[in-house]
């Protein structure tokens, strides 16, 4: 399992904004990456980061297709904040 990204606050591009975090998982016959974009602050960027991964795994090892969006219905919360 691997996972980088932008966590913020700053760090950021126009290409890859604060937020963004790829998610990688390998095994010896497969390879899945997927491309998150987090509208959070750092702690949540963070937060989400672990729990996408974590579900990754568990997804692969149940056989279930990978999430590959992400879609929040709250409001975001404020990028300034660590």
């Amino acid at each position: 399992v691997g996972v980088t990204g932008i966590a913020g606050p700053t760090g950021g591009t126009e290409q890859n904004p604060v937020g963004t975090v790829v998610i990688a998982v390998t095994t010896a016959s497969t390879r899945t990456v997927c491309t998150f974009r987090f509208p959070f602050a750092r702690v949540g960027v963070k937060l989400f980061a672990a729990q996408m991964a974590l579900d990754l795994v568990r997804r692969l090892l149940l056989g279930i297709e990978p999430a590959t969006a992400f879609v929040w219905r709250g409001v975001p919360e404020s990028r300034s904040g660590s």
